[in-house]
């Protein structure tokens, strides 16, 4: 043919082929990947497109968007086509997680595991043809098996649906890949930095990330706008109503203050692993220090997204800090143990993967843990997590390891609702760490049983005003750790206290005002520490710690504030005693 032009041969064959077809019933043509088409076959199919209006045919194509931008020849056929009222678009919508699960039910039998449909639909977004690739690359790279006796697919051996996570079969990678690669190059940084930070991110963020490795804000600002075009990515801007169908941290600030996000997925996926894997920790660890600067003096608020990126970096310091910070934050915040052993665990495997000597013991906890999604425990996973912390407590002493297990050996025994052995070795090697000079354990007998407290300065000498620090329910004294700092900073100590039935206390728990009465003598025994001022005594109160507080300052002239966080405001409170309000109000200040 001569360029610009069509052979009239063909064209007029498969018009005289659909004459033919069309004599006794109406024809539907499919055309599948229509985006494949070179401009030749799309001019035939502009031909006939034209020839329907003679003839009953409906010609029905089938594109991706995303391989168009206003320069594709198919793109100037559809504004032709709209032009002569011949076309007539129909975007096809997201398979939800029923269709999805018919979609794999139909390629593989019925028997699936409902997780293994969740993840695929979860990971795919219900797009049809990554949930094909997707369970394809499953079959083909043995993770899912064909169980003769039963009859079905299965979990390969050893497998959980959990370990799953992240797999990208190469037709995925393939097909974005090739689309990435028709990007500019500094598109493709942006679109690399952008990656790091996360699915979700701020362009604010993106440009400080941008500006260390030599990015203007206007070329980031071009970029984005090129990937946008470009269907890698798509603006949040007022779409805040999608937020909460969307997956992600704890916390979910990441989506709450983000203006982008990768379009789906499998495309940040696979963005984040055309990135070098020392690059990717050097980044993160990038991203880490600018939130910290970001963020100064209100990290508490961030610290799911600092651990999330300290714990993928080499600062190990750092994403063990963050790390228990975090899990302390979903004990005491949302009172969720299962979220805090989300944080935990990895913070765990860090450490014992680092310490040559532990190594033995394996450097995956016994539970696989999805970054960013809520793991339930269940009691026997729970037993072998403790049953794991055991064996690395009994070898982990006199190791340089062993301040860091101790700092976390506490808080996963409370999280996995532990207060046995395990527990119990876990406090003598916080002591065997932990403890000194200015770190002191306080035990205080009393008729009804023993009272544990930590008691820590702010440095040497003295004497110090003291906080005394009560914890919620489901958590112990350890879940104070991060809070404290908070108050040793200002030169204040700090005595975190096991309330009547939790932790090391041994004092039973009996719901009345014995409880909150008990504790006088923990203050009597603080006042008489040589290093502690007794015209400073405060408290400090999570979920129903107030409360124990609150009934100390309506009846204890020695506390002299009082601070309550997430206290028993309802009126209609069955615990005995003073409502919080009305205890302060009657406080001996």
């Amino acid at each position: 043919t001569v360029a610009g032009q069509v052979d009239v041969r063909p064209t007029r064959a498969v018009r005289n082929l659909l004459a033919e077809m069309t004599q006794e019933s109406p024809a539907l043509l499919v055309i599948d990947d229509l985006h494949w088409a070179d401009p030749p076959s799309l001019e035939l199919v502009h031909h006939l497109a034209l020839y329907t209006r003679e003839i009953p045919v409906l010609i029905l194509g089938a594109y991706r968007e995303v391989e168009l931008d206003r320069t594709h020849p198919l793109s100037r056929l559809l504004v032709e086509l709209n032009r002569e009222r011949l076309l007539v678009r129909e975007r096809l919508r997201r398979l939800t997680r029923v269709e999805s699960g018919e979609l794999i039910t139909a390629m593989l039998g019925q028997g699936i595991l409902a997780g293994v449909i969740d993840l695929v639909h979860e990971q795919t977004e219900g797009n049809p043809f990554f949930i094909e690739e997707l369970v394809n690359g499953l079959v083909e790279h043995g993770r899912l098996v064909w169980d003769e006796q039963e009859m079905y697919y299965g979990l390969a051996h050893g497998l959980t649906v959990e370990m799953l996570a992240g797999e990208v079969p190469q037709g995925i990678r393939a097909a974005i890949g090739a689309r990435l690669d028709r990007l500019d190059p500094e598109t493709q940084q942006v679109l690399g930095l952008a990656a790091i930070i996360g699915r979700h991110f701020s362009q604010e963020i993106l440009n400080r990330f941008g500006s260390a490795h030599g990015l203007s804000e206007e070329g980031v600002e071009r970029a984005l706008g090129y990937a946008k075009s470009a269907r890698f990515l798509a603006s949040l801007e007022g779409e805040a109503e999608r937020l909460g169908d969307i997956p992600g941290f704890t916390a979910r600030e990441s989506e709450i203050e983000a203006d982008y996000a990768f379009d789906h997925p499998l495309i940040h996926q696979v963005v984040y692993g055309e990135l070098d894997r020392r690059r990717r920790r050097r980044l993160h660890a990038e991203v880490g220090h600018l939130l910290e600067a970001l963020h100064r003096g209100r990290e508490g608020l961030y610290v799911e997204r600092l651990a999330y990126h300290f714990l993928e970096s080499d600062d190990d310091a750092k994403a063990l800090e963050y790390s228990i910070a975090a899990g302390d934050k979903m004990l005491r915040a949302y009172y969720d143990p299962d979220m805090a052993l989300g944080y935990y665990l990895p913070a765990l495997e860090m450490v014992v993967g680092k310490e040559t000597s532990l190594r033995h013991l394996g450097t995956k906890s016994p539970v696989p843990i999805r970054r960013g999604v809520v793991h339930r425990f269940t009691p026997e996973e729970r037993n072998a997590v403790v049953a794991y912390l055991g064996d690395i407590l009994q070898a982990v002493r006199e190791t340089p390891a062993a301040k860091a297990v101790a700092q976390l050996a506490n808080q996963i025994c409370v999280a996995a609702l532990h207060m046995g052995e395990v527990y119990e070795a876990s406090i003598r090697l916080y002591e065997q760490s932990m403890l000194g000079p200015d770190v002191q354990k306080l035990v205080v007998e009393t008729d009804r049983g023993r009272l544990v407290g930590i008691l820590e300065f702010p440095g040497p000498g003295g004497p110090y005003p003291v906080v005394l620090m009560f914890h919620g329910s489901g958590a112990g004294k350890e879940v104070l750790t991060e809070d404290a700092r908070l108050y040793l900073a200002r030169g204040m100590a700090t005595l975190r206290v096991d309330l009547p039935g939790w932790g090391e206390t041994t004092v039973p728990l009996t719901r009345t005002l014995q409880d909150a009465e008990i504790l006088k003598e923990m203050i009597t025994a603080v006042l008489a520490h040589e290093r502690v001022d007794p015209r400073g005594v405060g408290i400090f109160g999570v979920s129903y710690g107030p409360w124990h507080g609150g009934q100390l300052c309506a009846r204890d002239g020695r506390v002299r504030a009082m601070v309550s966080i997430s206290g028993i405001f309802m009126l209609g409170d069955p615990r005995p005693g003073l409502q919080i309000p009305e205890a302060l109000f009657r406080a001996l200040w």
